[in-house]
């Protein structure tokens, strides 16, 4: 047996159901992008700080979910962006390749400019 410091898997997925179900993004469309980082942003900070402080990789599944939450927003509010899955995902990568301190996990970690 041995210890890791990083977040458990039962922590992480807690963490999901709560992007899931607490945040309630796919309800979200009148907000814009900006409002959701104002408001979501001291959260996903707070996240980082307590479960990354010895093991940020474990964070990644974490990070991802909310990427792809963000993601499905984003193809709920654009038209042009509906059932095209690849589309949305080449919208959020350029959105953060152009502001990667808009949400908290993007300055934290460049894994997202390099891929979605």
């Amino acid at each position: 047996m041995s210890f890791s410091p990083a977040i458990s898997q039962k922590a992480a997925r807690a963490l999901r159901q709560e992007v899931r179900r607490g945040w309630q993004l796919k309800a979200r469309t009148y907000a814009d992008l900006d409002e959701l980082a104002r408001r979501f942003n001291p959260v996903i900070a707070g996240w980082i700080n307590y479960y990354g402080r010895f093991c940020r990789s474990a964070l990644h599944s974490v990070l991802n979910h909310i990427n792809s939450a963000l993601v499905g927003w984003a193809m709920r509010k654009f038209k042009r962006l509906r059932r095209r899955l690849t589309r949305a995902n080449a919208w959020l990568k350029a959105v953060a390749r152009r502001a990667p301190g808009l949400f908290v996990h993007w300055q934290h970690q460049g894994w997202m400019t390099r891929a979605v």
